[in-house]
């Protein structure tokens, strides 16, 4: 059996809540063999395992020697358990896809945007592209071609895109790549493919390009060819026109908050950077700094604060649990059975508005 530690938060930070699950079958408890025999969704199953006869380490295990002990090869299937679609999601998923089509109508070539993932990628739940087409209705044969442009450039094993349909309103986007997984810089990568426009959750992005540094002076690269050759005396130099230095990709800054642009003037443009994006789709590693707590509430005997965000504004205040509002490091020492000697001003704050309502609440 093999075991794999998954990291609670970070890059790779994978939410056991949202995993699928799998409809258990009845008396599997006891057994101690799975083995897979090649058929999607089935396993055959004995009672234990033998590693002795010459029977099972040919595969014949139906004629295993110790039979009696082991018993005989079974077969299970493993069946996905099926997830109930709530009321509020009905709702709430035809409005985001409403609203995505209408920024995906809005969105201009060249500009950047943001899109979502599928459900089952966790940790990084939205990507950045830049539109290369307005939307549109691909054909057959465009479904076609962008699946096997996703399929030569192994586009599942880094950004998990849903493809669109025959006649869906789409993008086709060049997608940018981070230099690495929760970085803020981005390169833009040649892949050009075509995305759901109802997937857009959102636009204008801010990226800014880095300068590069300037190239190196006649002097300096005399000097490091000096230096070269005094390292490696007899070592052939070979000539710029013989290695020729390709320039590196440009780069490009995400934002950390949007900004608005023409300041002053009656039209102004407003951009997103990652604060937005992440109020939009937070992600299962970020990390929310509580500013104030506004407001508290019994909800189902439960009590809860409204909490303002921290760069955030009064439209993303939350309804959270005091678990949320409580230190990493307290909850550990509540779990050790210790007192934390930490306090946070949040917390104090959510207690005397507790007391509060219940002092109105007793008038």
């Amino acid at each position: 059996r093999f075991f794999y530690w998954i990291p609670a938060k970070g890059t790779g930070a994978v939410n056991r809540a949202l995993l699928p699950k799998y409809v258990s079958c009845k008396d599997t408890a006891r057994l101690h063999e799975f083995v897979d025999i090649g058929v999607p969704g089935t396993v055959s199953t004995r009672r234990a395992a033998c590693h002795q006869c010459d029977a099972c380490w040919k595969g014949e295990r139906r004629s295993c020697a110790n039979l009696d002990y082991v018993g005989e090869p079974t077969e299970r299937q493993i069946r996905r358990e099926a997830v109930p679609v709530t009321s509020l999601s009905r709702v709430t998923r035809p409005q985001l896809e409403r609203a995505a089509l209408a920024r995906a109508s809005a969105a201009t070539v060249e500009s950047s945007v943001c899109l979502e993932t599928r459900h089952s990628k966790q940790t990084h739940p939205w990507v950045l592209a830049k539109v290369v087409a307005g939307i549109h209705k691909p054909t057959a044969a465009d479904v076609d071609a962008n699946n096997a442009a996703r399929a030569a450039a192994k586009l599942a094993g880094r950004m998990e895109l849903d493809a669109p349909k025959a006649n869906e309103d789409s993008l086709r986007v060049q997608l940018w790549e981070p230099l690495q997984p929760g970085s803020s810089t981005f390169t833009l990568t040649p892949l050009i493919v075509l995305v759901p426009a109802r997937r857009l959750r959102v636009g204008d992005i801010d990226l800014t390009a880095i300068p590069r540094p300037p190239p190196p002076s006649a002097s300096q690269r005399e000097v490091a060819k000096r230096r070269a050759s005094s390292i490696h005396p007899h070592a052939r130099r070979p000539t710029e026109e013989q290695t020729p230095s390709p320039s590196p990709p440009m780069r490009y800054k995400l934002a950390e908050e949007g900004r608005t642009l023409d300041q002053g003037q009656p039209s102004q443009h407003k951009t997103n950077g990652l604060l937005e994006i992440r109020a939009e789709m937070p992600s299962w590693d970020d990390t929310w700094e509580v500013e104030r707590v506004v407001q508290h509430r019994s909800y189902y005997r439960k009590d809860q604060w409204l909490v303002k965000w921290k760069g955030y504004p009064e439209s993303r205040n939350t309804w959270e649990p005091w678990e949320n509002l409580v230190l990493d490091c307290c909850l550990e020492a509540k779990e050790k059975g210790v007192s934390c000697g930490e306090s946070h001003p949040a917390q104090d704050e959510a207690l005397k508005l507790k007391a509060e309502t219940e002092a109105h609440r007793a008038r």
